[in-house]
């Protein structure tokens, strides 16, 4: 690689930047990134689960629900019928996740430990 143009030879420096490029964090060029008035992933995903699809409730009957609570009921079946995986998502949405417990030992606390 050549000697850049400028004081030393930074490639982050603002005199080692060739005309028209954009400096890291500076502003994007226009026109870049998504079209405007296109649909973001979440607004299409969205849209979709609230499409009502009919559903066998657990009583037998056939009703209309969304397709996000037809997913709900289909979590629930899947814990009735001890699916761990569905039991544990279960209880975590209801009850919130169990903290992580970390213990933290000094050197002299676990010098202590192991005298008694």
């Amino acid at each position: 690689m050549g000697k850049i143009k400028g004081s030393g030879n930074n490639p982050n420096s603002r005199k080692a930047l060739i005309p028209g490029q954009v400096k890291k964090g500076g502003p994007a060029k226009p026109g870049a990134g998504r079209p405007e008035g296109s649909i973001s992933a979440k607004t299409y995903f969205n849209k979709f689960i609230s499409i009502e699809v009919p559903v066998k409730m657990p009583n037998g009957k056939i009703e209309n629900k969304t397709i996000m609570e037809s997913i709900f009921l289909s979590l629930l079946h899947q814990a009735q019928k001890g699916n761990l995986m569905a039991i544990k998502e279960v209880l975590d949405r209801n009850f919130g996740k169990e903290p992580d417990n970390v213990n933290v030992y000094s050197h002299e606390d676990a010098l202590k430990e192991l005298d008694d």
